[in-house]
């Protein structure tokens, strides 16, 4: 009996080292998944409100600065409160990455996005910022700076 346990023991144990051995692989060789895009996008505070119009299941064309970018088919537009809302596109273009946007309004009635677009399986992502002026960029970056890995101990 304790020879049997043992041995059930050390297989789970090889069987942990090794899923933990080949998740670590995975995430060294992530690739880009960017490169032929630009380092910026920028879009319109118009643009991105636009986008909340849509609908789950529909497929639609994301246009910054009046050029469409990327398209996809929404997957979810969530109102939380009359002040928050999300809404998540997935990109088949890009590896089904997802677009995600929220939008919040403060006690002012100001609107402000912030999101991302990201694929788990690339090794770069884009971050939207609110700029300076006022104005609205993706921001291409590490994935890791949006989605940081979990540490393995």
């Amino acid at each position: 009996m304790k020879l049997t346990t043992t041995f059930v023991v050390l297989c789970m144990l090889c069987a942990v080292t090794g899923f933990s051995q080949t998740t670590q692989g995975l995430r060294l060789s992530a690739t880009p998944l960017f490169t032929s895009y630009p380092t910026t996008i920028n879009c319109k505070e118009a643009e991105l409100n636009d986008i909340f119009k849509s609908l789950p299941g529909q497929n639609i064309d994301v246009t910054f600065s009046g050029v469409p970018v990327f398209s996809g088919t929404v997957t979810s537009n969530i109102a939380k409160h009359a002040n928050l809302q999300y809404i998540a596109i997935k990109l088949p273009g890009l590896n089904n990455a997802t677009l995600a946007i929220s939008k919040r309004t403060d006690e002012k009635n100001n609107t402000f996005y912030i999101g991302h677009i990201i694929n788990p399986k690339s090794s770069d992502a884009y971050e939207l910022k609110h700029l300076a002026d006022g104005t609205y960029q993706f921001i291409k970056t590490d994935k890791e700076k949006v989605l940081p890995t979990c540490a393995q101990q």
